[in-house]
């Protein structure tokens, strides 16, 4: 049924060209041409179709780092996340600390890096996720500002001492700056053996 029709060039050529526009992306088109020569003679060809390309997209996905927390004081080892959507779908999220890629880029929701913060300065850092679409469309989130804070000193040992001494056995206590485990080495010679 068509449903539109171009303006009448009256110009008489017999090479003809018009273009179309207006039309809808990613979209089945029907057409036929007519021509009319001088004497009124009105041809009309048979039925042709075509399909417009998929629009390009140009918009950028949305993407924010949703843990750590701003302000959170991190160690050892934790878990980076995001959220990220786009008007089509995002193909990967790559994580930043301080602008320098964390990981790979994570291809599949939900998106999410293991960062060992031991291998990061005590103090404060900053976390970045950067979305991509399948069009290369990238956007950068908002920085989050974390402080790593690893115990990278050993617990100070005081107050070693021997107790309750017996035929077969004895006590040993001590203690720690720190909230530390327990653990005792000996034997009749300083190679322990037990």
């Amino acid at each position: 049924a068509y449903g539109s029709m171009t303006t009448l060039n009256g110009t008489l050529v017999t090479a003809h060209s018009v273009t179309l526009s207006g039309l809808t992306s990613s979209t089945l088109y029907h057409y036929r041409v007519r021509s009319r020569d001088a004497a009124g003679n009105v041809a009309t060809s048979g039925d042709f179709t075509f399909t417009t390309l998929a629009a390009l997209d140009t918009t950028a996905p949305t993407v924010s780092v949703t843990a750590p927390v701003g302000g959170a004081t991190v160690s050892g080892t934790t878990s980076v996340t995001a959220s990220a959507s786009d008007n089509v779908g995002v193909v990967g999220v790559q994580f930043r600390l301080d602008g320098a890629a964390l990981g790979t880029e994570d291809l599949t929701a939900p998106y999410s890096v293991s960062w060992n913060t031991t291998a990061a300065t005590n103090g404060s850092h900053t976390l970045t996720a950067v979305a991509r679409d399948a069009a290369g469309n990238t956007k950068v989130s908002a920085g989050v500002t974390v402080t790593v804070a690893n115990d990278t000193t050993a617990p100070v040992i005081s107050a070693v001492a021997a107790s309750a001494i017996s035929a077969s056995g004895a006590t040993i206590s001590w203690t720690t700056n720190e909230p530390s485990d327990s653990q005792v080495n000996y034997g009749p010679t300083t190679t322990y053996g037990t």
